[in-house]
């Protein structure tokens, strides 16, 4: 086995994890969970000023 083989190999190899990786994130199992994710900056502003309003009254 030559160089070049274990190079041409080695291109194939990232190129099967890349689009693992690929349907991994965009997959149709992973939406909701990456969508809560997405989310959850918006939740916590939420209670903080819950938790403010709370304080002044």
């Amino acid at each position: 086995m030559e160089m070049s083989d274990l190079r041409g190999l080695s291109t194939v190899f990232c190129m099967i994890a890349f689009l693992a990786v690929t349907y991994w994130a965009y997959g149709p199992s992973r939406k909701s969970y990456f969508e809560e994710a997405a989310s959850l900056p918006f939740l916590e502003d939420e209670v903080q000023s819950k938790q403010k309003k709370d304080e002044s009254s």
